[in-house]
């Protein structure tokens, strides 16, 4: 039965096999007689294995040289061959061959040919087609070159991995005197943390000792800002009433003055009444002259208007004695309601000057209870920062004391770590020599 070809294999290590292949060998049909096989085995003594191909030239074994000498060799070989039942198609006597494709890597190929038992050599096809065969003696030195390809290889390798152990080693060398240095570095700063770390604690003893002094401090602030504040409140009442009684006190002011003002009016008024009845007198005084003519034109006829004539004197004398009089009671109520509104707007002067100090006061008392109540605010504050104070030297202490354990621990750590890098320099020295040992 022929073997299965194999399919091509992606190339790992690239080998023109055409170089070695005996291109264009002898091959037979399948369907010739086994004679053409025998003559093509005479016509090349090196003539190994023969490709049995089909009609499409596609390889379906091979006869090997190994059967035909066992037939020529054979008392009854020619007689054998003379026989049409024994001589018939090359295909019945061919046999499975290792074949591949020529574009098979050489690693894959020779693998193939060693899986497969073959011993004379292998069958190598193109697209299907019969391309060639590879000899045994070709497949050995293929073999034999891959071998030494691959001892070079690894030599080179070694030798690589021998230079990469030195610098490996130096690497090494360098990082151990490099972890020498930081073991060294980390044990002067783990001493220089502890003694920090002292030195810490006393101050933050310290600042927690001037925090408690403070805290004392801004407690008896708060009680005197708290009294200030209510004092100041108190003062800003009282101011308030004041403000208040001035304002009612401008508006008093301010309605005496406008009653001043009205009495003026009313006085003005009655001199402009005691004016018409002044001239009232003094047409009655014409009247009376007037009838007292008349009187003495007519005689004793004229008697009643000398009756008339007389009181008409009478009421204009009483008249403007009375208006006079009246005139002058009018004059002094001028003078006294002059006074009256002059007294009044130096009264309302002061009174607006009081509400304006009253004003001032009040804003500024306004402005120191803000004050106050803020330094009251502050006060509180700060005493609550002074407990944070107090609360975050507690913790810096706790914080400092658990720097100092560190640093203890980290000293160790140092020394830890030099111990290593010692160790580790001893180990990669014994590697690096039973790397060079087993290479």
């Amino acid at each position: 039965m022929p073997s299965p070809v194999l399919k091509p294999i992606s190339p790992s290590i690239a080998t023109d096999l055409s170089a070695y292949c005996e291109a264009g060998c002898d091959q037979v049909a399948a369907s010739a007689p086994l004679k053409a096989a025998i003559e093509a085995f005479r016509r090349n003594p090196r003539l190994r294995l023969l490709p049995v191909v089909n009609d499409a030239s596609r390889p379906v074994g091979a006869v090997f040289e190994q059967d035909v000498r066992e037939i020529l060799y054979n008392p009854y070989g020619h007689a054998l061959l003379d026989n049409p039942a024994f001589n018939r198609a090359a295909e019945a006597h061919c046999k499975p061959c290792p074949t591949a494709d020529i574009a098979t890597p050489l690693p894959d190929l020779l693998d193939a040919y060693a899986h497969s038992d073959g011993s004379e050599g292998m069958i190598l096809t193109s697209g299907g087609r019969l391309f060639g065969v590879l000899t045994n003696r070709t497949l050995i030195r293929l073999a034999a070159e891959r071998e030494a390809e691959i001892a070079r290889n690894r030599m080179a390798r070694l030798e690589q991995v021998a230079a990469a152990s030195d610098r490996f080693v130096c690497d090494i060398s360098l990082l151990a005197d490099a972890l020498t240095c930081v073991t060294e570095g980390v044990a002067a700063s783990a001493s220089a943390t502890a003694s920090r770390t002292g030195i810490y604690s006393q101050r933050a003893t310290a600042v927690a000792a001037a925090a408690s002094q403070t805290a004392e401090g801004m407690i008896g602030l708060s009680g005197q800002g708290s009294e200030l504040a209510a004092t100041i409140d108190r003062v800003r009442s009282h101011t308030l009433l004041a403000r208040d009684a001035a304002a009612e006190a401008v508006s008093l002011s301010e309605a005496g003055s406008a009653r001043g003002r009205t009495l003026g009016e009313a006085a003005a008024a009655i001199e402009a009444t005691l004016r018409t009845v002044q001239t009232i007198a003094g047409q009655a005084q014409l009247l009376a002259i007037n009838a007292a003519i008349e009187a003495a034109r007519l005689g004793q006829d004229g008697g009643g208007f000398a009756v008339v004539a007389r009181e008409m004197r009478q009421f204009a004398g009483k008249t403007r004695d009375a208006v006079t009089e009246i005139g002058e009671r009018i004059g002094d109520i001028r003078t006294v309601s002059a006074a009256v509104i002059e007294g009044q707007g130096a009264i309302e002067a002061v009174v607006h000057r009081i509400e304006d100090m009253t004003r001032s006061v009040d804003e500024a008392v306004g402005a120191e209870a803000a004050t106050a109540r803020l330094l009251a605010d502050n006060v509180g504050q700060a005493l609550a920062a002074s407990g944070e104070i107090n609360d975050n030297v507690a913790e810096i202490s706790r914080m400092v004391a658990d720097a100092a354990q560190g640093s203890t621990a980290m000293r160790t750590m140092a020394d830890d770590l030099a111990y290593e890098t010692a160790r580790l320099r001893g180990r990669v020295g014994t590697f690096v020599e039973e790397l060079r040992a087993a290479g």
